[in-house]
Parts: structure tokens; C-alpha cells; sequence
């Protein structure tokens, strides 16, 4: 994940989740956050640097199955709006005056590295302040509910954070701890901790990113 705000005032945010587990991985993770960050900041737009990325993994993948998902957000300088596009990725939560919801994405842009892909739609969305996103990797929501085989899943992700949000009398304020509250939370429900990768990133309009 990584975040970086542009000289106009635009900020760019991403998060993705390499697959597989290890070194190897976690090695490819790193270059292709590096090279987001490094086409970001050369202000190259969105659906180029996304491009790159697509046509770079292939090269620098240790098996040739191996792909990332993506989530990329673009807010504009008066905060007011953002475009966000996603490569097979989950779509961020939005929490603002109307409550919490998950952002519609357009549907069947695929992971980076896997299909012939040249275009990652955009979907602008309004921003009422004031307001956060949270973006997150799939290992919050694959945890299990009890003993059973069911997943957490977004919907669930959803009420536990409303739930979150109602106990909490210092949000926004406390965005670290609500995050640490959010993650016991899941643990418990899945009787451990979690076995897959997991990474948050929770952007507010009042206190920046957390």
C-alpha cells in the first residue's frame, strides 16, 4: 500500500495483494509498490500507470500463474471527489454523513499479470464531507465466523465496522485504534488469528492517511 500527495493537491492511494505466500512475493509486492510510486509521482495518469504495471509483472514474477489484485483511488485537490478503478481487488468502504457503504465499482477488470487487459474503468465518487475510505487486502474478510466454514465477507465487514464506529466517541480522531478494534474483532470471530496476508489503509478527509 502507499499514498502520495501530488504538488496540486491530489492524492493518490493504492493497496493490492500479491498471491501466494513467502519471500518470493513479498519481493514482487515491493517492486510493483515502487513502481506505482515512482510513476505517481512522475504524474503519469492512472490508466497508464495501471498499464505498466500489467505489462511489468510478467517480467518480474518467479512462476508464470503468479498475478496481483489492485484498488487505486485518485482524489481531487478539493477532496470533494475521487475516481477509483480496480484490477480483481476488493472496492473500498465508505464512511460518511449517509453512513457506512461499499463504493460500486465497475465489475470484470481482472487481476494485473493474468489476462490481456488495457483498460481499468473509473468510477467517479461524490465525497460529502466529512468523510473516510477504507481499503483493505482480502485476508480481513476471509476469515471465518466460528467453527463452521462460512467467511466473513464484505456485508459482515460492513456491520462490524458501523458497530465500530457507534462505540467509538473519539473517530475520527482515533483512526488507529479503531482499525486495532476492527482486527480483534475479525480474530475473534474466527476463533484465531488471521492466516492470510492483511493490510488497511484508512484515509480521512479531516486527519489524512492512518
Amino acid at each position: 500500500y502507499d499514498a502520495v500527495e501530488l504538488q496540486d493537491g491530489t492524492v493518490h492511494l493504492m493497496i493490492g495483494d500479491v498471491c501466494g505466500h513467502g519471500p518470493d512475493e513479498a519481493a514482487l509486492g515491493a517492486c510493483l509498490r515502487a513502481a506505482w510510486r515512482a510513476l505517481t509521482l512522475a504524474s503519469r495518469p492512472p490508466q497508464e500507470v495501471l498499464a505498466t504495471l500489467h505489462r511489468m509483472l510478467p517480467h518480474e514474477r518467479h512462476e508464470p500463474d503468479v498475478f496481483a489484485t489492485l484498488c487505486t483511488l485518485e482524489i481531487d485537490p478539493d477532496r470533494s471527489s475521487a475516481s477509483i478503478r480496480t484490477a480483481g481487488h476488493q472496492a473500498p468502504i465508505l464512511i460518511d454523513r449517509h453512513g457506512v457503504s461499499v463504493v460500486d465499482v465497475p465489475d470484470g477488470a481482472p487481476p494485473l499479470g493474468i489476462l490481456e487487459q488495457s483498460d481499468w474503468p473509473a468510477q467517479r465518487q461524490a465525497l460529502e464531507g466529512p468523510w473516510s475510505l477504507l481499503l483493505y487486502t482480502d485476508g480481513l474478510v476471509e476469515g471465518r465466523i466460528g467453527s463452521g466454514h462460512e467467511r466473513l465477507g464484505e456485508q459482515r465487514l460492513v456491520e462490524l465496522f458501523e458497530r465500530q464506529l457507534e462505540a467509538s466517541s473519539d473517530w475520527p480522531a482515533d483512526g488507529k485504534g479503531l482499525l486495532d478494534r476492527l482486527i480483534a474483532e475479525v480474530e475473534e470471530l474466527n476463533g484465531e488469528p488471521l492466516t492470510d496476508d492483511l493490510a488497511i489503509l484508512l484515509l480521512s478527509s479531516s486527519r489524512g492517511a492512518a
